[in-house]
């Protein structure tokens, strides 16, 4: 028997009194008995009723703050929003365990995030999408360092791409036809743009700290978010809300994705290299001829098996059957020719796997 491994019996029966006298012996009785002590866990429905109960008591807040007029001036609700994000931004820093304050200052923050925004934008009208695009990237830039909310520095930089979006589309009302296409295909492709450096350097760039991994998750979903809405929003039965090339944001794709596969590789030449010179010509007819999300699914899979993610896998799972679904669905062809690109596609992929499985036992072999 020796200190640090005592059971509950030995304590009882095997320690002499004389022993406690030994101050060693008193602090390795309570770190082993007291501090170590398992702790009771609450039952689950426990937990999700805690949670509830929170997120209804800020709703009852907010609802009440609402009917009592407090929200009518604008600036009043802009710096109120920045009070409750403030507020529980700070109470965030604090070691609390229990479910429903954990929540409640979720909830809170979430609120305040949005009443501060939608106060901004009443200030900066009419352009108010804008001013959420900026206000939000502002919110990030100030909070997202001293939060310790995962959720809430999940979800906030995710708000800015997505008010980009808002933004984008609405530039679809101004300049004319000509400088209506162009301001949305600029805007577009610089949000794509700096979405993937910034997938890229979460990613792919040097170890991350432990604050960065929510921001890193956000990056991996802003890109098929983004490209999601665009590509919907291009369909003329949906609304029609959008008309840019996509064929830009399928180039700058396409060349993340082969830096991202010269990185995982650890090759930097496709000399000597078949089996990346098939990936090459692949991702290239990909860029060519697909939607870019495809690409962005591609992306999402490869470097989520590379580093053992199954998040990030099963995000590009997910987004893989939607952005074939909307390719698909874009196709101004007749059902026959996309059935004969079906057959065709499966084909060359079917090929290509076995081009690679011989490639692989020769070099096996040699």
């Amino acid at each position: 028997m020796t200190p640090g491994s005592w059971t509950f019996r030995e304590l009882l029966t095997e320690v002499a009194p004389e022993d406690l006298r030994d101050e060693a012996t008193a602090q390795a009785i309570r770190t082993c008995i007291v501090e170590q002590a398992p702790r009771g866990r609450e039952f689950l429905p426990v937990h999700i009723l805690a949670g509830l109960g929170a997120w209804f008591a800020t709703g009852f807040f907010v609802g009440f703050a609402g009917m009592s007029g407090m929200f009518d001036d604008k600036m009043v609700l802009l710096f109120t929003g920045l009070i409750l994000l403030g507020g529980s931004t700070f109470c965030s820093r604090m070691p609390i365990q229990e479910v429903f304050f954990r929540q409640a200052l979720l909830a809170i923050a979430l609120t305040g995030n949005a009443l501060a925004l939608v106060g901004l934008g009443q200030v900066a009208e009419p352009d108010f999408s804008a001013a959420l695009t900026i206000g939000q990237l502002a919110i990030c830039i100030v909070f997202y360092p001293i939060s310790r909310s995962q959720a809430w520095r999940l979800l906030a930089p995710i708000g800015v791409a997505l008010f980009a979006v808002i933004w984008m589309f609405e530039q679809g009302g101004h300049g004319g036809v000509h400088g209506r296409h162009a301001v949305q295909t600029v805007a577009l492709h610089g949000i794509v743009a700096v979405e993937a450096l910034l997938f890229g350097y979460l990613w792919l760039g040097k170890a991350r700290p432990d604050a960065l991994e929510p921001l890193a998750y956000a990056a991996a979903l802003m890109l098929p978010a983004t490209l999601v809405s665009v590509e919907l929003a291009q369909i003329d039965d949906w609304g029609g809300l959008i008309e840019v090339r996509l064929w830009p944001s399928s180039l700058i794709l396409g060349a993340g994705l082969l830096w991202t596969i010269g990185r995982i590789s650890g090759r930097g030449s496709f000399r000597g290299s078949p089996d990346l010179w098939f990936f090459f010509g692949g991702v290239v007819l990909l860029s060519l001829m697909s939607a870019p999300g495809i690409l962005v699914a591609i992306g999402l899979l490869t470097v989520g098996r590379w580093l053992g993610d199954r998040i990030l896998m099963a995000i590009g799972y997910a987004s893989l059957p939607v952005f074939l679904f909307t390719w698909y669905f874009s196709l101004e062809i007749d059902l026959g020719t996309k059935s004969w690109i079906l057959m065709g596609s499966g084909l060359v992929l079917l090929a290509l796997q076995q081009a690679l499985r011989w490639i692989g036992r020769k070099e096996a072999t040699t």
